[in-house]
């Protein structure tokens, strides 16, 4: 993880940050909606008086969308949770021989399932398909493929998991829940949400001169 760009500075932190940028453009987003929207339509087709919101909806439907960004299998979308848990307590509580056992083989397997993908061609408009053309071109290390990647799978289903629960948890606690569902654009919610309860509450920074 030390590897990944959130934790480097510039240049190698702008020369990574712009090279996945692409995948997360308004196009490309719109281009991946039709996606989203029909997984989300699976997802809840036959929920009943009880539905839970995590295990049915969060989890599976941003395990499966960050898999198809990313080009990888979406038969591994079931296992991102643990990885990504495993990882969460790498990141915290490094110095705890468990957790970094547990983390750095979440990151293997991770590293594993890129490495499959590669092997098996991956589609040259996902992640993954990204990041092999930029090591061709030798525009970044064999090792920063699979970091990066790894950072994607982590960031992208952990933050979008965690906050498809933690809104619908806020639209409940606070009233707004039936008022939300009559908006024909959801759009201003969410973006007051993200504001209102998001995901990543604190990231460290140091600061190299002082401000």
């Amino acid at each position: 993880v030390r590897r990944w760009f959130m934790f480097n500075d510039d240049p190698r932190h702008l020369q990574l940050r712009k090279l996945v940028a692409p995948l997360f453009t308004e196009e490309r987003v719109d281009e991946t909606r039709p996606f989203i929207e029909s997984t989300a339509a699976e997802l809840v087709h036959e929920v009943g008086n009880t539905f839970d919101v995590m295990s049915g909806l969060a989890i599976p439907l941003s395990g499966r969308v960050i898999c198809h960004v990313l080009g990888l299998p979406t038969d591994i979308a079931p296992r991102l949770r643990s990885w990504t848990q495993d990882i969460d307590a790498l990141l915290v509580a490094d110095y705890l021989p468990q957790a970094r056992e547990r983390g750095e083989h979440a990151i293997q397997e991770i590293t594993e399932a890129v490495e499959s993908t590669l092997r098996g061609g991956a589609a040259a408009h996902t992640g993954i398909g990204l990041l092999h053309q930029a090591f061709r071109a030798g525009e970044i290390e064999w090792e920063d493929v699979l970091s990066t990647a790894s950072l994607l799978v982590h960031a992208g289903f952990e933050t979008t998991s965690t906050f498809i629960g933690k809104a619908v948890r806020a639209a409940i606690h606070t009233g707004t829940w039936q008022q939300l569902t009559t908006l024909d654009d959801a759009g201003t919610a969410v973006e007051e949400l993200l504001r209102f309860d998001t995901s990543v509450q604190q990231v460290a920074r140091v600061a190299r001169e002082p401000v």
